[in-house]
C-alpha cells in the first residue's frame, strides 16, 4: 500500500499558511490519482481530511 501523507508531506512546502498548504497538497493527490498511484477511495478518504469534512 502506497503511504500517501509520506508522498504529499515530501513535497509540502513548510512555510505556507494552512490554506495554501491544503491547497498544494490537493493538487498533489489527485496527481497522485490520475497517475494512478492511489485508488479514488484513497483520494476521497484523503480529501475528506485535508478539508476537515
Amino acid at each position: 500500500m502506497v503511504h500517501i501523507e509520506n508522498m504529499l508531506n515530501k513535497q509540502t512546502p513548510q512555510n505556507h499558511d494552512s490554506c495554501t498548504t491544503s491547497y498544494n497538497e490537493l493538487l498533489k493527490l489527485k496527481q497522485l490519482l490520475n497517475d494512478g498511484v492511489i485508488t479514488k477511495e484513497d483520494f476521497e478518504t484523503k480529501k475528506n481530511q485535508i478539508l476537515g469534512v
